[in-house]
């Protein structure tokens, strides 16, 4: 039986180092579909392109003031108009950004015989308002917020004079959009807003506030 030669063994042991790298080099170069995937990392949030809505609508709101002695000055119902800006979030959330003016007259009620309402002047109101909307059904979205609203009235009038301190005031903002179109982008908005104003008295300056209400009936232009 002949023995292997010393050269032999050699060139053995390299074919064999050979087909082994070339196994690693095999496996190190096979598909990704041959190997276990990869867990997904979770998507981010992301903010798409922001769009423009329109809003148009009225505003009827609880009195500024009203006194136990029969005076109440309260907002007359006023065309109310405004832009929005909204980004979507996710698949049924997004972000917006209100502005909305109105400018109702200051009604002013003696609550006495004989006597008729008075129209005190115009009282402007402004407010912005950031919040969150989420589509509850396919034509219904539900939305809230938080902002600030700018009321300026006539001086001769409680509780204009002195505006409680200020002519900002914190405001909250829920509400809903129910969609009238299929393949059109309008909306019936109603929006229910509160902020601290006013009392239970005509006192002038007033020094404890109480909370006015305002209800928006309108319509809005824009996804």
């Amino acid at each position: 039986m002949a023995h292997p030669t010393p050269a032999t063994t050699v060139a053995r042991g390299g074919r064999l180092a050979g087909i082994a790298l070339a196994l690693t080099l095999a496996a190190v170069g096979a598909p990704a579909g041959a190997q276990e995937p990869a867990s997904p990392a979770p998507a981010a949030p992301r903010f798409a392109r922001p769009t423009l809505r329109a809003l148009a609508g009225i505003a009827v709101g609880t009195p500024f003031v009203e006194d136990g002695n029969g005076t109440t000055v309260r907002p007359g119902v006023a065309p109310l108009l405004g832009v929005e800006v909204a980004s979507r979030v996710g698949e049924r959330t997004a972000v917006t950004l209100a502005l909305r003016g109105a400018r109702p007259g200051a009604m002013v009620d003696f609550d006495a015989a004989g006597s008729d309402d008075v129209d005190g002047g115009a009282v402007t109101t402004v407010d912005v308002v950031a919040g969150v909307e989420y589509a509850v059904h396919r034509r219904v979205t539900a939305r809230g917020g938080l902002g600030l609203l700018y009321l300026e009235g006539p001086a001769e009038l409680a509780p204009f004079r002195f505006n409680n301190g200020s002519s900002i005031h914190p405001l909250l903002d829920v509400g809903a959009d129910v969609r009238l179109a299929r393949d059109f982008p309008l909306s019936l908005a109603l929006s229910w807003q509160g902020y601290r104003y006013g009392a239970a008295t005509a006192a002038d300056p007033i020094e404890e506030a109480g909370v006015v209400q305002r209800l928006v009936v309108g319509v809005r232009y824009g996804r």
